[in-house]
């Protein structure tokens, strides 16, 4: 089994309940408990709900219940220090952001599962990626 790293679009997805976030459950169950994420999926999950509330897209209380599942969300945080290396050789094709997924990934040889098609295409992804 391959370890799974959970993007922040992924988690909206899988945190809201939205039909994507059922392939994305899919996908962590086959991985059995071997999720990562970077510490920064957290904040950019909860800003993304922020952002949701704030444009009414979504009622608060929703956004609540969704910022519950993400705090109890299991998936071990990998800590930035330990990724600096991985984010800074990809910076002439991604974001920092993106990159940091993808250096834990490489870290934990695993595959990042997204639901963003546009991340799943950037030039220069060494690793495997999953989009549901």
């Amino acid at each position: 089994m391959t370890a799974a790293v959970l993007d922040a679009c992924a988690g909206i997805d899988l945190v809201l309940r939205r039909p994507a976030g059922e392939c994305v459950q899919e996908e962590l169950e086959s991985a059995a408990g071997l999720v990562f994420v970077p510490e920064l999926f957290d904040l950019e999950v909860l800003l993304a709900l922020r952002k949701l509330v704030l444009r009414r897209a979504m009622p608060a209380a929703r956004a609540e219940r969704a910022a519950q599942r993400l705090k109890t969300f299991p998936a071990t945080r990998v800590p930035h220090r330990h990724l600096f290396e991985g984010i800074w050789s990809r910076r002439a094709d991604m974001t920092v952001y993106d990159s940091a997924y993808a250096a834990v990934a490489e870290l934990v040889k695993g595959r990042i599962v997204t639901t963003d098609t546009k991340f799943a295409g950037t030039p220069g992804l060494d690793v495997a990626v999953v989009t549901c």
